[in-house]
């Protein structure tokens, strides 16, 4: 076993010891797996490959949640969100217990 320095900074997520860590991972995604249009009216989730999401979050730029839905949300129909136009929002989307991020003006 290989003893840190107390000069070291390694964060170690197996204490005590000498396995390499793995690496984080994100769910990723196609980009042609779905798109999302936005409006000053709606939110649409566009996807010829997914048919719904378990739950939607948005958030603007500073973090606030501006939005939640944690029921189905079924792709290719119209959310009642009334956003403004010319924003960056995030959205997070999940589905299977599998989390997508994705940015969208």
């Amino acid at each position: 076993m290989a003893l840190l320095g107390t000069a070291d900074t390694t964060l170690c997520n197996q204490w005590e010891t000498c396995l390499g860590c793995t690496p984080l991972s994100i769910n990723t995604f196609q980009e042609n797996d779905f798109s999302i249009s936005v409006s000053s009216d709606f939110v649409r989730i566009n996807s010829s490959k997914i048919s719904s999401f378990d739950q939607i979050e948005i958030y603007d730029l500073s973090g606030r949640k501006i939005f939640v839905n944690k029921s189905k949300i079924n792709t290719n129909e119209n959310l009642k969100i009334s956003l403004t136009t010319n924003n960056l929002y995030i959205i997070n989307l999940k589905k299977d217990y599998k989390k997508y991020i994705t940015k969208t003006m």
